[in-house]
């Protein structure tokens, strides 16, 4: 509260002397503040460091202690208004880097890290109690308010008593978490939200604030001071937003159809945050009830239409709340604050007054009333709370305290409504105030908490997503008792409004388990998306539910497409739960029992072949009125593919057994399940057996030790043909299930051995010297004589020999020779000759031309000996060829233009 007649205050402080107390240990965490010799002012703040000795709950901390909660800079100012001028002050503190001077968040006893925070002094409130129970209500109510942590301070080594650290008002995700408001968020939704605003006095002329259009319960002004964004930030058209928004709320509320629950107040501001924050107020009776420190806050206005109101909160500064004020009527425990107070020391908006004389609100209020007084408002509890603090964790500190600031038995603020001789003292008129409270707000609240029928309000689209079909006719009982549904429901009408269009089936289910169903209600659906009973009465009733008890709500259209909530919703619900909005509706998992399995395919079974697809047409599905292309799909077989010709491709490689499960989705309907079994035969294995090639004038056998049936390309169905010719040869198996497999065999005409048998006279006179000359040297060949040699060369007394030559394919050609023995002679050419041959491998060579490259094979063909040059030799070469074995070799010579072949024989 803020105070016109600083001059008492001023003058009662000096009366209060305080007294030199030493701390060396506390239950209470110990803040250490040092300014450096400066002295704290209320503007600007100085630069000074804080040390928080915390070792945790339940634990002793010592001042000597060298573990910190904090150990850096703060900057540091004295704050409030009127509190400025008590002897204990109270603090505004920003937490700074000691490296760069910057604002650092950092976590202060155990409270989420943040930059910004408030040494509260409870000078005035001998409790020391009354911000930390309003704070606590609050925060039990289900809203963000300011966390408190108890400590003992030490500034610039004096004690100066127990404080309270608690958080301030600001945005942010562990205080008020509404949307971040740039500069830049001027337009469209962004420009919605987040704002936080304040009904107070102006402080200082640079606060920024309007008028309202509506006067208060005494006819004067009211005004509103912006809070987030500040004043250097928030833009002009962020102010005529929220502005604009704040008069449209109050003149709807002094409007005559304030109460209309679609157009009236209820379109701009939280119920359930109003009343929580009436109920706090008015309990605990705050001389600054409504009128000053009351806080607002609008969350930005999501796309499917949600949040977006104004929401009142947090509640802040109750200090000279529940009794302890002795102006405004403050003392009283009777009498409402929404009414204003005598003599009025600000003006009391009418909107809290006007929101009561709607019933509806007035009976929500009285329910939650009466709900809250079962628990945190319940006497005892709220006794067991104060006593917990003021008799345990404050017992040791408050003497302390009241040791240092001689305070007990004097009236601290000058504006307490009683003095206190004893903190005890204090402690049984704060409690003993609190029960006439209760007692008198419980037999004087107005409103009737007469629980209304579980009805579910819920509008819905006319027809499915994707649905592009005809509606089902109307009958006059519910169509829901046949299979997938089977529910014996007796729902029935004896004729139709002509706006009702077709039967839903409406499931209540559990809220901790949506699984599983607590009752079942066929309903009808209006032509305006509003479901209604047999009776033709908006909502569905389900008698079965629980109060206080939340549920999901799924909607069947038919065995296909469904609805699901994506909230919970405790019955009955105020306004009409709208599944038009996609935000309300959920996707359902594919393994979920909610989802009925159809018989859309027709047939629960299949056999195919490894590496065969299925293919699923939607014939049936079409004539349901849902196209199979218009949707999305899901399948338990990877290897699925929607076709835009209607049909489903589901491809299949390994065998096996499958259950598969096809989910076909809509947006975030699944409409289609159906689940059936493919049995994936093994295909049959083929091997052709037999070589790859046929050697000249022979034939091959390919054959396949399969014993399934056997069609070759021959048009042979034996397990193994007879081939004589080359080409490509293929065989298909048709094994028991009726698969097929084929392979197939290239087989190639393999050349013919060509060459020819070289005779001459042997070393022994009457003998003779048979050896192969191949046609291609490069060819590597095996012999076998009619003598049983297997060598390259043979010498003999027979003079008919016949050679058998087998190549690397294994072709075998029979050559035959006589031989006449002849003279040295014979192995001379007139074009090369060779000087001796025979000869022991060291050897001339002679040739008419110039000679660039020799090349000497052995009789098998292998190269034993080259020479290349590039330009040629003299005609006469000598050739040392000792280290080779006796035998024939055979020569090519190269000269400028020809070639010649000739033999050498090394003996």
């Amino acid at each position: 509260m803020k105070f016109k007649t600083i001059a008492l205050l001023l003058m009662w402080s000096l009366y209060i002397h305080a007294q030199i107390v030493k701390l060396d240990s506390s239950n209470l965490p110990i803040c250490i503040i040092d300014t450096r010799g400066q002295t704290i002012t209320n503007e600007p703040k100085i630069l000074a460091h804080m040390k928080i000795i915390d070792n945790g709950p339940g634990e002793i901390n010592r001042i000597k202690d060298f573990k910190f909660n904090y150990n850096n800079f703060i900057a540091i100012e004295i704050r409030g208004n009127s509190s400025q001028f008590y002897p204990q002050k109270q603090y505004g503190i920003e937490l700074r880097d000691s490296t760069n001077g910057d604002d650092i968040d950092a976590s202060i006893m155990g409270m989420p890290a943040e930059e910004d925070w408030i040494l509260y002094a409870p000078y005035n409130d001998i409790s020391m109690l009354r911000n930390v129970l309003t704070y606590h209500l609050w925060n039990n109510m289900g809203h963000w308010g300011p966390r408190t942590r108890f400590c003992e301070v030490i500034l610039n080594n004096e004690y100066v008593g127990v404080y309270i650290m608690m958080e301030s008002i600001k945005r942010g995700a562990d205080r008020v978490d509404i949307a971040k408001l740039t500069t830049e968020d001027t337009t469209g939704r962004d420009l919605t939200g987040g704002y936080i605003m304040k009904i107070d006095k102006k402080n200082n002329a640079a606060d920024l604030s309007f008028i309202s259009k509506v006067k208060s319960t005494t006819n004067s002004d009211i005004n509103w001071l912006f809070h987030y964004p500040e004043a250097d930030d928030i833009k002009l058209k962020q102010q005529n937003y929220i502005r604009s928004f704040i008069d449209t709320l109050e003149l709807s509320i002094s409007s005559t159809g304030f109460a209309d629950p679609k157009n009236g107040y209820r379109k701009y501001l939280s119920v359930n945050s109003f009343i929580d924050y009436f109920i706090l107020t008015e309990l605990s009776r705050n001389i600054d009830a409504y009128k000053a420190s009351s806080f607002f806050y609008k969350e930005k206005l999501e796309a499917d239409g949600s949040k977006g109101q104004l929401k009142a909160g947090p509640v802040w500064d109750y200090n000279f709340a529940f009794g302890n004020a002795s102006f405004c009527s403050g003392a009283q425990t009777t009498g409402w604050m929404y009414d204003g107070c005598v003599p009025a020391t600000l003006p009391t908006p009418i909107m809290w007054r006007r929101l009561l004389q709607d019933s509806n609100y007035a009976n929500a209020l009285k329910c939650r009333y009466l709900e809250l007084r079962k628990t945190i408002m319940d006497t005892n509890y709220l006794f067991q709370y104060l006593n917990r603090y003021a008799f345990d964790t404050l017992d040791i500190p408050q003497k302390r305290h009241f040791t240092k600031w001689k305070i007990l038995g004097t009236n601290p603020g000058g504006f307490n409504a009683y003095i206190a001789s004893s903190y005890n003292d204090e402690m049984n008129l704060f409690k003993t105030w609190i029960r006439n409270r209760l007692n008198w707000m419980d037999a004087n609240l107005i409103g009737r908490c007469i629980p209304p029928p579980p009805i579910a309000k819920i509008e819905i689209p006319l027809d499915p997503e994707c649905f592009t079909g005809v509606r089902p006719m109307l009958t006059k009982t519910q169509a829901f008792h046949t299979s997938p549904f089977n529910y014996a429901g007796a729902e029935s009408v004896n004729s139709f409004p002509q706006n009702i269009l077709r039967w839903v089936l409406v499931e209540l289910r559990d809220g901790n388990d949506s699984t599983l169903i607590i009752e079942r209600r066929a309903a009808l659906l209006r032509s305006d998306s509003v479901l209604v009973d047999t009776n033709f009465n908006v909502g569905v009733l389900f008698p079965k539910s629980i109060p206080n008890l939340s549920y999901y709500l799924v909607v069947r259209y038919d065995a296909l497409s469904f609805l699901m909530s994506k909230e919970k919703i405790a019955l009955p619900n105020d306004n009409d739960y709208n599944l038009n909005r996609n935000h309300r509706v959920i996707q359902v998992a594919q393994n979920s029992p909610i989802i009925l399995i159809n018989d859309w395919i027709g047939i629960d079974s299949f056999q195919i072949c490894a590496g065969d697809s299925l293919v699923l047409h939607d014939s049936y599905l079409s004539n349901l009125g849902y196209p199979l292309y218009g949707l999305q799909l899901n399948s338990s077989w990877g290897n699925s593919t929607l076709y835009q010709n209607h049909n489903l491709l589901l491809k299949f490689t390994n065998p096996g057994s499958f259950n598969i499960r096809i989910d076909l989705n809509c947006a975030l309907q699944t409409i289609v399940s159906n689940v059936f079994s493919v049995q994936v035969n093994p295909l049959p294995q083929v091997h052709i057996s037999g070589p790859f090639g046929i050697c000249p004038n022979d034939s091959i056998v390919l054959s396949s030790n399969s014993s399934d049936r056997h069609l070759w390309n021959t048009g042979d169905s034996t397990s193994s043909i007879q081939v004589t010719a080359s080409g490509q040869y293929s065989l298909k198996i048709t094994n028991e299930f009726g698969c097929t497999a084929s392979q197939s065999k290239e087989i190639v005409q393999h050349q013919e051995i060509q060459g020819k048998i070289g005779t001459e006279p042997g070393a022994l006179g009457q003998t003779c010297k048979f050896y192969f000359i191949p046609s291609d040297p490069a060819q590597i060949y095996t012999y076998l004589w009619s003598t049983g040699s297997q060598s390259d060369t043979l010498e003999t007394l027979e003079k008919l020999v016949t050679l058998e030559v087998t190549d690397s394919n294994g072709c075998k050609k029979l050559f035959e020779v006589i031989c006449s023995p002849v003279g040295i002679s014979d192995l001379h050419s007139n074009k090369v000759r060779i000087s001796p041959n025979p000869n022991s491998g060291t050897f001339e060579i002679s040739s008419e031309h110039s000679i660039k490259s020799l090349m000497f094979y052995s009789g098998t063909g292998a190269l034993v000996y080259s020479f290349y040059r590039n330009v040629g030799i003299p005609e006469t070469k000598t050739i040392q060829i000792e280290h080779l074995p006796k035998g024939v070799y055979f020569g090519n010579l190269f000269s400028d233009s020809r070639g010649y072949v000739f033999k050498v024989i090394v003996d």
